[in-house]
C-alpha cells in the first residue's frame, strides 16, 4: 500500500503550507529519516 502511495506521489509537487510555522521541522524530518533507514 505504501508503495502505491509513494508511486502516485512520483513527480508531483509537494505544497508546504502557507505560514512558516506550519511548516514540518526539518531536523525532525532528518531524525526520522535516519530512524526509517537504520531500520530498512
Amino acid at each position: 500500500m505504501l508503495q502505491h502511495v509513494l508511486q502516485g506521489l512520483h513527480q508531483k509537487e509537494i505544497i508546504l503550507p502557507f505560514r512558516k510555522i506550519d511548516h514540518p521541522d526539518r531536523a525532525l524530518l532528518e531524525m526520522r529519516w535516519e530512524q526509517f533507514k537504520s531500520a530498512v
